[in-house]
C-alpha cells in the first residue's frame, strides 16, 4: 500500500514537471475516454442517397421523393404494386446503421397504405428486417448495413391498410452511419 503511494507520487511529480510525459498521459486518456463514449452513446452522421428509383410511382409522387430532404413531400407506389421496392444509391460507399422514416402521407395519413415490414437489400447481399410503427411522427431504426455499400433495395412487404383502396405512402427516409 506504502509502495502505490510512493509510485503514484513521484508519477504525480513526474507529470507536473514534464510536459511530454503530461501530453503522452493527456492523449492516452482522451483516446480512451473517446472510445468509452462511443460505444456507450454512438454518434451518427447523416448521408445522402444520391437517387432513388420505385417499382412504380403515383404521377406527382416519384421515389425520390422518399429521400429528397422534404417531410412535405412523398412517394406513393401504385395501388395495384402489392410490394412495392424503392432502389436507394449514394455517391460513395457508406455504412448504414440506422434510418429515420416518416411513415405514410404527411398531409392525409390514413388516405394510403402504410409500410408495416420492410426487408432490405443491401448491395454487398446483406439484408436486413424492419417493423414500422403505424405512426406519422418519424422513428428511428436499427438496419446495420455491416459494411460500406453503394445502394440498397427497400422492399415493402406487409402495409398498415389504409380506409380506403390506394398505394402506399412513405414521406422521408434519412440514413446514418456511424462516426
Amino acid at each position: 500500500m506504502r509502495l502505490a503511494a510512493v509510485v503514484a507520487v513521484v508519477l504525480g511529480l513526474i507529470y507536473g514537471v514534464s510536459s511530454g510525459f503530461r501530453n503522452a498521459v493527456d492523449k492516452r486518456i482522451t483516446s480512451v475516454k473517446n472510445s468509452v463514449a462511443q460505444k456507450v452513446k454512438p454518434q451518427y452522421l447523416q448521408v445522402h442517397a444520391t437517387s432513388a428509383t420505385a417499382s412504380s410511382e403515383v404521377a406527382g409522387d416519384p421515389g425520390q421523393s422518399a429521400v429528397d430532404g422534404f417531410t412535405n413531400t412523398f412517394w406513393i407506389a401504385q395501388p395495384t404494386d402489392s410490394q412495392p421496392i424503392l432502389r436507394v444509391s449514394f455517391s460513395q460507399p457508406v455504412a448504414v446503421d440506422k434510418l429515420i422514416i416518416h411513415n405514410g402521407r404527411p398531409d392525409n395519413y390514413q388516405s394510403t397504405n402504410r409500410p408495416e415490414l420492410l426487408h432490405v437489400i443491401f448491395s454487398d447481399g446483406r439484408v436486413s428486417d424492419v417493423t414500422l410503427k403505424d405512426d406519422p411522427e418519424k422513428h428511428t431504426y436499427t438496419v446495420h448495413s455491416g459494411g460500406k455499400i453503394s445502394s440498397m433495395e427497400i422492399h415493402v412487404l406487409q402495409v398498415y391498410k389504409s380506409f380506403a383502396p390506394s398505394g402506399t405512402a412513405i414521406a422521408e427516409i434519412e440514413f446514418y452511419e456511424r462516426k
